[in-house]
């Protein structure tokens, strides 16, 4: 857990802290909040590709691709390596909103985040390389607003960002990172 000043803080952190590389990818959902878009001016500028897709080509994507093989080991566990290592995997970074903050559509977080770490997303439209690891992002302001969010339920969620003053109505400058422990994601945020 990281407190931070919002989720807009929250995503930023996790925009320039991430080693972008050419090798890496954003994947990111068309109704994002600008927040979570902004994610793709440190990454382009280093070379990553990005590509917006909406719920029906992302959940094509998640559901109609091959399953990836579960002999893949994606990363060493032990702890982060060196830092922007031309060793260390490519990732893709999968963004999506919990929530829409103009229509108020709510996305199946859990089944988008799970299907992305057990899909071979290379055979896809996406067209993640086969080695990349997967890294979910969700940006849960609006939902924490609306429905309770257990950490210990969120499993397949990589990181995630939410604001305090979306649940308490009162500017309050307070907002939270989420970064699942284990995951690559806490690995690359760990480099430096």
């Amino acid at each position: 857990l990281v407190f931070t000043a919002g989720a807009t803080a929250g995503l930023s952190l996790v925009a320039t802290r991430l080693p972008w590389s050419k090798r890496d990818h954003l994947i990111c959902h068309t109704h994002a909040h600008n927040a979570l878009l902004g994610l793709r001016g440190p990454a382009c500028a280093l070379g990553s590709r990005y590509v917006a897709v909406n719920s029906a080509e992302l959940q094509h994507a998640l559901f109609q691709g091959p399953e990836r093989s579960q002999e893949t080991t994606w990363f060493d566990s032990a702890g982060p390596q060196t830092s922007r290592s031309r060793d260390r995997p490519a990732f893709a970074v999968l963004a999506f909103p919990g929530e829409c903050n103009l229509t108020g559509a709510l996305y199946p977080v859990m089944d988008w985040a799970k299907a992305a770490h057990n899909r071979d997303l290379s055979q896809t439209s996406l067209q993640v390389p086969s080695d990349a690891v997967v890294v979910t992002v969700v940006d849960a302001a609006a939902l924490a607003a609306s429905t309770p969010i257990a950490p210990g339920s969120l499993d397949d969620v990589d990181l995630l960002v939410c604001s305090v003053y979306k649940i308490t109505g009162s500017p309050t400058g307070l907002g939270a990172l989420l970064v699942r422990k284990g995951s690559y994601a806490a690995q690359l945020l760990l480099e430096t």
